[in-house]
């Protein structure tokens, strides 16, 4: 979550390459490394720089002249036009890079695409969209199609499946390690391992109880420095929200031990700011050390550096090895006052849509540096706006963010879905999604089909709605409960979700005294009654994912 005060223009692009078809063997173009728009994320009165590499990876050259043609479209509607001719000779295997500015001045805010067309005097053969958005059939429209969701949703569920679930076989001996047949099993899952989340600073029990009624154990709890120790040595702790953990039993993710935002309001104090890299590197020990020992037990999970290395989370300005670093000492305070803790660091815009660092890198160079860190935190707020003042953040499919995790979780670490919201009212002129505008119907849809499409990923641990109430809301009525807590339409569609992904049943054991299921991870109670009798026993058992978990209970 960030508070942030820069208004960008959200841009979207689309590349594709044509090639002689009817030539045989024909030329293959191909795009090579990574499509880089300068600025990422442009301003209004920005002209944005172009480059991307291609290369010749056919076994024939290509002789004749070849055209580039850039297209900027703004909501779908072409705005600009740019042609280029090349006449120079490309050889097999022979690479070349486009590298242009075009003569267009961002006039406006709204969702640009932009399209670059290698044309070899042939019909298209390749269509991709850049920064991982989902795969379309066309030149100039992105693809934010409610059928693309559709059917990645469909695969989704089938992942559910195999993916969240354990085969479970109780056996149930007597005292004579007999087995026991004819008994009534009843399997009721009262925790889930998979984290549901949400972002709560509110200090109403009503609200803390709704949440839990919905189903949610996982909630991020504001640790930054300004809020905890606003002048030095003054620390200021919260024990409002560790009360209502502790009392409805969610797990606590501690959020923003470091955060470098540079727009006011920040969460790094003023007397913070005015170190050097080496007098703040020298007091995050000791911060985090404090914070750790006062909240240990009821937070189990510490976001040690949020959204690292991005030009407006920069505000000491650091370098990447001097950032490393710095994530070093807040990493070994954590170890040390919190040996069971789990660590994140936080990605906001994980897709590279930010100036600074890409995300992706900076968490490849971080692990390679011997960072001692546990989950990858990826910020989702894609399609969402804010107000006061007006951010519109990056557009992208939910079928792209599935790919995104499914990038991140190559780098071997657990993920989360640290935080994703979006609108559940509409601003006149702002996109909604799937071409309409945002409204609660429309935002619970969403939610469900996101969360949906999350679930079925095997590394993803976690998913944070961010926030609980619209009255707290970082994206315009972005909450579960409105100003007034009532709950919202997406409140039922995540409280029906979890429902549905919570196994309930009852069975009879076989001759062998065994009774079989499949059930989502998470903690049981079995209840083992003897029908000729009326006796009971009650068991606690708890269920791993993608596991055979074998247990056996003993009745007295």
């Amino acid at each position: 979550m960030i508070r942030k005060q820069r208004v960008y223009l959200v841009i979207t692009t689309l590349i594709a390459a044509t090639i002689l078809s009817s030539c045989i063997p024909s030329p293959d173009l191909v795009w090579t490394g990574d499509f880089i728009l300068t600025p990422p994320v442009p301003n209004v009165g920005d002209k944005v720089h172009i480059k991307q590499t291609w290369s010749n990876a056919g076994s024939t050259p290509i002789s004749s002249a070849f055209d580039i043609r850039l297209e900027i479209r703004r909501e779908n509607s072409p705005v600009f036009e740019q042609y280029m001719r090349v006449h120079q000779p490309v050889a097999p295997s022979e690479e070349r890079t486009i590298d242009m500015t075009p003569e267009y001045v961002i006039p406006e805010l709204g969702v640009y695409q932009i399209t670059l067309t290698l044309d070899a005097k042939g019909v298209i053969a390749e269509s991709r969209e850049l920064n991982n958005v989902a795969e379309s059939d066309s030149l100039s429209v992105v693809s934010f199609s409610k059928e693309a969701d559709m059917a990645i949703l469909a695969q989704a569920k089938e992942d559910i499946e195999r993916y969240r679930k354990g085969d479970v076989t109780i056996t149930i001996i007597d005292t004579e390690r007999q087995p026991c047949s004819g008994l009534t099993v009843k399997y009721t899952q009262t925790q889930h391992s998979f984290l549901f989340g949400t972002f709560c600073i509110s200090s109403e029990e009503r609200v803390w109880a709704l949440l839990k009624q919905a189903g949610l154990n996982y909630i991020a709890v504001w640790l930054g420095w300004d809020s905890v120790e606003p002048e030095p040595g003054t620390y200021s702790l919260d024990t409002d929200r560790i009360h209502f953990l502790r009392q409805f039993d969610f797990v606590g993710m501690g959020h923003c031990l470091i955060f470098l935002l540079q727009q006011e309001p920040s969460s790094t104090p003023i007397y913070v700011k005015d170190l050097s890299y080496e007098e703040y590197k020298q007091v995050v020990y000791p911060h985090i050390h404090k914070v750790i020992d006062q909240y240990k037990g009821e937070i189990k999970i510490w976001n040690v550096f949020n959204e690292p290395m991005l030009t407006h989370t920069n505000t000491l300005g650091l370098t990447e090895e001097q950032t490393i670093e710095v994530t070093k000492e807040g990493v070994r305070a954590i170890r040390d006052a919190d040996p069971e803790g789990r660590i994140l660091i936080n990605n906001y815009n994980p897709g590279g849509e930010s100036p600074g660092t890409h995300p992706y890198d900076f968490i490849q160079d971080a692990i390679r540096a011997g960072v001692d860190f546990d989950i990858i935190g990826l910020e989702f707020y894609y399609n969402a706006y804010n107000l006061a003042p007006l951010h519109l953040h990056p557009r992208r499919s939910l079928s792209s963010m599935g790919g995104l995790i499914d990038k991140y979780s190559t780098l071997g670490k657990k993920i989360q879905v640290t935080e994703i919201s979006v609108p559940s009212a509409p601003v006149k002129g702002m996109q909604g999604y799937w071409g309409e505008p945002w409204s609660e119907n429309l935002q619970a849809e969403y939610l469900e089909t996101a969360y949906t499409i999350f679930f079925g990923k095997p590394q993803l641990e976690a998913i944070i709605w961010w926030d609980a109430t619209d009255i707290d809301s970082f994206i315009y009525h972005g909450g579960l409960l409105d100003e007034q807590h009532r709950p919202k339409k997406s409140y039922y569609a995540l409280k029906n979700l979890i429902r549905s992904w919570t196994t309930i049943g009852t069975g009879l054991t076989d001759r062998n005294g065994q009774i079989t299921f499949r059930g989502f991870g998470g903690s049981y109670q079995v209840v083992i009654t003897n029908p000729d009798t009326g006796l009971s026993k009650k068991q606690e058992i708890k269920i791993e994912e993608q596991k055979d978990n074998l247990m056996t209970i003993v009745l007295d």
